[in-house]
């Protein structure tokens, strides 16, 4: 079949040549499919500022320069160190599974040395074992010297057989906020966190659930530390064979505000384990000559009549009256 113009007549294309020419604007147009498309578990590591991208996180790390922004896609190992202020970001584009970074060998998934002022983003810590023998098998997730903001970041299923499952500091400054969640961590003291001679602000929408310590402290440790707890923070479902279900508190300070929970946490049958908060009462009794024990309130309440009649003869035999 043919065209007629005024001037001349134009061949009609046939079907087959104009799918050919479209084939080829097609292919022009879109970018090349590797051969073999990213697993939605392969590490990829790219630094914003220089557009590098690399397979693994230990060299990304190394590479990346003061102030640095790092993505994370994937799953990458961790076992590194980080001495040097950086972002690690997780990112998670359709199809791709969740960020995490997972333990290497023996020792916590990342260390924050005490150069470090590291941020973290959007990304799962899981599987750390802590530091080595010698130095008790602490900080399962992250140990920290330095110090470390974590926005929505889940902390979860480390163990150690000393201190702080989850995260571990001693003289750092660990700060969570955003939706951060610490959870189903173990450890011997501080199930979840343990931060000693340092600061922990917990504060956004942050969780710290389902720890457990097989002596004190199954949510939060604290040692001659300022612990401060506000926000919509939630302390539950912690557990400690000892005190402290969901904090313990050994001198120190702590400050708990804003709309925070502490609920549903368990301790052992120690005298003042406080399933909620203990041994920071105990302490201060302690110092007061006093001593903290359970009870009933029916226990309570005979205690307060026995203690009333007590007091009033020391009262009328003392001859004093109120002015």
């Amino acid at each position: 079949m043919i065209v007629r113009t005024a001037s001349h007549v134009v061949p009609r294309p046939g079907r087959a040549v104009v799918v050919a020419i479209l084939a080829t604007v097609l292919t022009a147009l879109l970018p090349a499919v590797p051969a073999a498309a990213i697993s939605s578990t392969a590490c990829r590591v790219t630094n914003v500022g220089t557009g590098v991208v690399r397979t693994a996180l230990a060299p990304a790390v190394t590479a990346a320069g003061k102030g640095d922004v790092l993505t994370v896609r994937g799953t990458c190992t961790g076992g590194i160190s980080i001495a040097k202020r950086i972002e690690l970001r997780g990112v998670r584009p359709p199809g791709a599974g969740v960020p995490t970074i997972v333990g290497g060998a023996l020792g916590p998934v990342l260390t924050i040395a005490e150069e470090g002022n590291v941020r973290i983003r959007s990304l799962t810590i899981t599987g750390g074992t802590g530091t080595a023998a010698g130095e008790g098998h602490n900080g399962g997730g992250i140990y920290v010297d330095g110090r470390v903001v974590l926005t929505s970041v889940h902390v979860t299923n480390n163990a150690v057989d000393g201190a702080g499952g989850g995260i571990y500091s001693f003289g750092g400054t660990v700060i969570l906020g955003g939706r951060s969640i610490v959870d189903a961590n173990a450890a011997n003291n501080g199930g979840g966190i343990e931060v000693g001679f340092g600061t922990l602000t917990i504060g956004g929408r942050t969780r710290i659930a389902d720890n457990t310590a097989s002596t004190d402290g199954g949510g939060i440790a604290a040692g001659y530390a300022a612990l401060t707890v506000n926000g919509r923070a939630v302390i539950t479902g912690n557990s400690a064979a000892g005190r402290g279900g969901g904090i313990v508190i050994i001198y120190g300070g702590a400050a708990i505000g804003g709309d925070a929970r502490i609920t549903l946490n368990e301790a052992g049958a120690l005298l003042g384990a406080g399933g909620g908060i203990g041994k920071a009462i105990a302490l201060r009794l302690a110092r007061d000559g006093a001593t903290a024990a359970p009870s009933t309130p029916a226990q309570l309440l005979d205690t307060m009549r026995a203690e009333l009649a007590k007091w009033s003869k020391v009262v009328k035999a003392a001859g004093l009256k109120m002015d």
